[in-house]
């Protein structure tokens, strides 16, 4: 469109050059007015070719050809203008000038102004394309947006009550695992018979109601295997240490046979020992 212009434009300048050049002028005038008509010319056929090479479908092509050829044969015009205006023959330009070369001026301009009007149209329609594509776009990018928003949601909903029912059942874990070890130390507890646990460093981990009561003696008084067998063997403490000892050499249940106890009170039991390691009870 901005092409259209120009040609409107410099076809204005020419018109009013070639006006000079048949009012009476001098001959150095006629030759400064026609060099410059010339460049003016060859402007105006420099933005028909940007327009020809830009335009796009067949009609813009026609409204092209048909503007390029009224200025094309505008030229023929202008020519017999300055050859009547060389012999000063004035009077016949002038009238050449008002009547033939006007009307066609006038047919010149209402094809560049279609030419115009056709660029313009075409822009417009582009914009209006454009910003369809672009509001097009802006929809598709917030449908886009609202699924990932939701898809965000939906994994943060399902992860939230993942991690929720992971907790309760955790939390119904540990309070069976909880139920289960209160269970154990009841039984161990309050078991009939007396066990002892204890470690391969000598530590004696924990011993039950029933040893106490019938060895007499309190956990912190044998908290370790060399305090109890100090106790309850005497002189045969270093048999009993040795044979402790080669016990945790041993994956399996053991029964022991009947050993003779000195309690805290100095009573002598006879208990029947039996061992086994705490992953195989």
């Amino acid at each position: 469109s901005n092409a259209a212009l120009n040609i409107q434009l410099n076809i204005y300048k020419m018109h009013r050059d070639m006006k000079d050049i048949v009012l009476y002028p001098k001959n150095d005038e006629i030759e400064y007015l026609i060099h410059n008509i010339n460049n003016i010319e060859y402007q105006v056929f420099n933005y028909f070719q940007i327009i020809k090479d830009n335009i796009l479908g067949k009609e813009g092509q026609k409204i092209q050809k048909e503007a390029f050829d009224l200025f094309r044969e505008w030229k023929q015009i202008r020519l017999d203008v300055i050859n009547l205006s060389s012999k000063k023959d004035f009077k016949e330009a002038i009238l050449k000038t008002q009547n033939e070369g006007a009307t066609h001026v006038l047919s010149m301009d209402k094809a560049v102004d279609k030419l115009y009007q056709y660029a313009q149209n075409k822009a417009k329609l582009f914009k209006n394309e454009s910003n369809n594509i672009i509001h097009i776009q802006e929809t598709n990018s917030y449908y886009i947006n609202i699924f990932l928003l939701f898809l965000f949601f939906l994994i943060a909903y399902y992860t939230l009550n993942r991690l929720h029912k992971y907790m309760i059942k955790n939390e119904q874990l540990q309070s069976s695992l909880k139920t289960q070890s209160e269970d154990l130390k009841k039984i161990f507890d309050d078991s009939p018979n007396p066990i002892m646990i204890h470690s391969e460093s000598g530590k004696v981990l924990k011993i039950n109601n029933m040893w106490e009561l019938l060895s007499g003696y309190t956990y912190k008084e044998i908290d370790t295997i060399e305090k109890w067998t100090l106790k309850a063997y005497g002189t045969e403490t270093h048999i009993v240490r040795e044979y402790i000892d080669a016990l945790y050499s041993f994956n399996k249940a053991l029964d022991e046979g009947v050993y003779s106890i000195t309690t805290k009170d100095k009573k002598t039991l006879q208990w029947k020992f039996s061992s086994a390691p705490l992953g195989i009870i």
